[in-house]
C-alpha cells in the first residue's frame, strides 16, 4: 500500500471512453452494489422510477442482498448523472 505522497503503481491502470448522447444517464456505483446486483436486477429496479427513488432503491436492494447467504457486505452507494 502506498504511503502518503508516494506515486501509486499504475501498471494495471486502464483508461477508456464511451461517447454518450445528450440525455443519456450514467449511474456510477461502488462495488458493493454491482457485486450484489446483476445488471438485469439494476435495470428492473430503476424501470419507471425518478432519479432519487431509483438510486435509493438500488442501494437498498444491494444492502438487502448483501445480508443474505452468498451476499458480499461492502459499502454501497450510487449516483445518477444525466448527460446534458
Amino acid at each position: 500500500k502506498e504511503k502518503p505522497g508516494e506515486i501509486p503503481d499504475l501498471r494495471s491502470f486502464t483508461l477508456g471512453y464511451v461517447p454518450l448522447p445528450r440525455g443519456a444517464v450514467l449511474i456510477p456505483m461502488t462495488d458493493g452494489v454491482y457485486d450484489n446486483l446483476s445488471l438485469e436486477e439494476i435495470k428492473e429496479i430503476i424501470k419507471d422510477k425518478t432519479e432519487q427513488v431509483a438510486t435509493v432503491a438500488i442501494v437498498e436492494a444491494a444492502k438487502n442482498k448483501a445480508q443474505k447467504p452468498g451476499g458480499k457486505p461492502d459499502d454501497t452507494s450510487c449516483a445518477w448523472v444525466r448527460i446534458g
